[in-house]
């Protein structure tokens, strides 16, 4: 038994050691309790604390740990900060059950801190990070702060070899929702989500404009609403509400 026992750490230190080496980040654990506990974008918040609490503790610790100098690329750079963020968000919503909202908890956002890559972040420090780092809006979509008005989680860790495709889909995803995009022909409004508002700098140096995004991006129908001009655009109110179960 106890051979046994140290054959799986030496193969698991083995493991870790080649993916080092070759400049990329195992996220199979993450990826793998994604797939049990997020459906349709709620988490079961309640079941992976009684369940599978200590293997995000485990998967966290090897977060924080990451050399992310050593990764070879751009996309498994941003995977890796992407998947830190998003999984520090569970682990936080999880420590502090039962909740009805992320803001319910004193600081969540702002004064929490994790390592990541070896270096403390809150949750707005890590997203400001993310987006000076890597100018791309549509990475906006890619992250969850706990909240349903947030883009959905995902069921699945973001990898650097797909990330592109990843990413798209999650934008088109959230676009496609009429919960984050209304169109009122008769009033000639364009309602999309809050989250256009508060990150318009984003879209504007990407695009020009939050509407130009949206043409680029969005589902035929509202991009010829907003080629019309004639249509105004308005921000939907954000919903704080969290996304997944939170126990007793």
């Amino acid at each position: 038994m106890k051979k046994t026992i140290l054959f799986g750490f030496v193969l698991g230190f083995v493991l870790l050691g080649r993916a080092a080496a070759q400049g990329t980040f195992d996220h199979s654990a993450y990826d793998q309790l994604l797939g049990k506990y997020v459906r349709g974008g709620i988490v079961d918040y309640a079941t992976w604390k009684v369940k599978d609490q200590q293997p995000l503790v485990l998967y966290l610790n090897r977060v924080a740990a990451a050399n992310v100098e050593k990764f070879k690329t751009r996309e498994e750079k941003l995977a890796f900060y992407l998947n830190a963020y998003n999984a520090i968000v569970i682990a936080q919503v999880i420590e502090n059950l039962p909740m009805k909202s992320p803001k319910d908890v004193k600081g969540f956002n702002d004064r929490l801190k994790h390592l990541v890559g070896s270096k403390p972040y809150t949750l707005d420090e890590l997203l400001k990070k993310i987006r000076t780092d890597f100018p791309d809006p549509r990475v906006i979509f890619a992250l969850n702060s706990g909240a349903l008005g947030d883009p959905p989680m995902s069921r699945h860790a973001f990898r650097g070899d797909s990330l592109d495709a990843q990413v798209q889909a999650a934008t088109a995803s959230f676009l496609a929702s009429p919960k984050n995009v209304r169109l009122d022909k008769k009033a000639k409004i364009l309602y999309v989500s809050r989250i256009f508002d508060w990150n318009e700098k984003d879209f504007e140096a990407s695009t020009g404009s939050v509407r130009n995004f949206l043409k680029l991006n969005m589902p035929e129908e509202f991009r010829l609403a907003l080629e019309a001009e004639s249509y105004e655009l308005k921000y939907l109110p954000f919903d704080w509400s969290l996304n997944g179960t939170s126990g007793s």
